[in-house]
């Protein structure tokens, strides 16, 4: 049972705000690419609740809440990279990683994403109940694993001073597929990377899947690689991505240009400080806090009918 104010200790890192492939391809002038790679998507079931419950308190439950996101977030995110992988998005609740495969590389690519999923999973379980002041919280994961092609576009204007990049392909897709088939703390995987990791785990069938049920061979060892700190001009060439955050955010009428600054404000400010500080328990919380409110107020705003 963990405290929502006893996250473990996390060694000194930075955790890149745009991941370093994408800094590297802009430095090369590159546009796009591709590379074989596993794909992992972890969902977080429960924090649609717990989000819910905090922010019923006010301040206070906002600031619950952001500490009960970096104490689980923070190991979960650490194990990617301690596995040789990277963060290719958030999703509220959830996140995408990918694990690059070098030619010839595919089983291990494949092996280091299915051991980050083993030990994530295990993580999550020791962190499953958080207690809070405004209660008791229970959180699971579900993790889908795929090993396909991941192709990457950097998307630049005014020069290269603006950009913003995305992943895509079937690592990325297939291993979202493979979560909607996973129930509380389950690992499922597509039959691709099945195959490159067959003879070290056991699997019961799942509606055309497989569900991970054990493991038969030593898992491969975590470590944390330095990673190579962006420079600011690099960075800075990607936070104007916020904007067009925000102007997705551009709602009806006057009165809902407010929704459009707080998502202005709460992209920047955020982006600002996850790149020179690394956590990203303000950033999750924040989106989860621009939905909330802003679902209120559409909600308050909506015709009643009868």
């Amino acid at each position: 049972m963990a405290l929502y104010s006893d996250p473990s200790p996390i060694a000194p890192r930075v955790r890149p705000l745009v991941p370093q492939l994408i800094l590297e391809g802009a430095a090369r002038g590159e546009s796009a690419g591709r590379f074989a790679a596993a794909g992992l998507f972890l969902d977080i079931s429960g924090f649609t609740h717990l989000t819910e419950g905090l922010m019923a308190h006010g301040p206070r439950g906002a600031e619950v809440l952001a500490e009960v996101v970096e104490a689980v977030f923070a190991p979960l995110v650490d194990m990617v990279f301690a596995h040789g992988g990277f963060v290719a998005g958030f999703h509220g609740d959830a996140f995408t990683a990918l694990f690059s495969a070098p030619p010839g590389g595919e089983a291990a690519s494949a092996w280091s994403a299915l051991a980050a999923a083993w030990r994530m999973r295990d993580r999550l379980a020791e962190l499953a109940v958080q207690n809070t002041p405004f209660g008791a919280f229970r959180l699971a994961a579900k993790i889908g694993l795929a090993a396909g092609e991941a192709e990457w576009d950097i998307l630049a204007a005014d020069g290269g001073r603006r950009a913003l990049y995305c992943f895509r392909g079937t690592a990325v897709i297939d291993c979202a597929h493979a979560e909607n088939q996973a129930e509380q703390n389950d690992i499922v995987l597509t039959h691709t990377l099945l195959q490159l990791v067959a003879d070290r785990v056991t699997v019961e069938a799942r509606q055309g899947y497989a569900c991970l049920t054990g493991i038969v061979a030593p898992l491969p060892p975590s470590h944390r690689p330095d990673a190579p700190s962006p420079s600011p001009a690099a960075l800075a060439s990607f936070l104007p991505a916020a904007v067009l955050f925000a102007l997705m955010h551009a709602g009806p009428g006057k009165g809902f240009r407010i929704w459009t600054l707080f998502a202005l404000a709460g992209g920047l400010a955020l982006g600002a400080l996850v790149a020179l500080r690394g956590p990203l328990g303000g950033a999750i919380v924040a989106h989860l806090m621009v939905n909330g409110v802003n679902l209120v107020r559409l909600a308050r705003r909506a015709p009643r009918r009868g």
